[in-house]
């Protein structure tokens, strides 16, 4: 009874069709890859190629694109999937500086308005949050 669970789960599963990478994803790939390659002085199998393919497929386009310009600038030697995939997101290890968190006081913009001094109205001035070193 057991078996039949299990060969049935496994009949289900393989019926589900693999997630297939659209064109534009695949053109990305082997943009990116093959620069890699030149860059690296370094060649790749069908099966590299089809690696870095399976690897990256569940990404979107700009995801792909990022991660690669980012392991472009960032990585010494020929990128892995793992290296792209860590760098999809523009702030992954960046850390969060005053100005970028913003506050309260100025809405997020870096200016503050206070009275003026010399007659009515405010004037704006550089919010605290600014001014504090990260």
């Amino acid at each position: 009874m057991e078996m039949e669970r299990v060969e049935k789960h496994l009949m289900q599963s393989a019926a589900k069709p693999a997630l297939q990478p659209s064109e534009e994803q695949l053109r990305v790939i082997t943009k990116w890859v093959g620069m890699f390659m030149e860059l690296n002085h370094k060649e790749i199998s069908e099966l590299g190629m089809a690696a870095y393919i399976e690897g990256l497929k569940d990404l979107s386009v700009t995801d792909i694109e990022r991660g690669c310009q980012r392991a472009l600038k960032e990585v010494d030697h020929m990128p892995t999937v793992a290296h792209i995939r860590q760098r999809t997101n523009e702030y992954v290890d960046a850390p969060i500086t005053n100005q970028e968190r913003g506050c309260e006081v100025c809405r997020w913009t870096g200016w503050r308005l206070v009275p003026r001094t010399n007659g009515p109205g405010n004037v704006a001035r550089l919010c605290e949050c600014r001014s504090i070193q990260p």
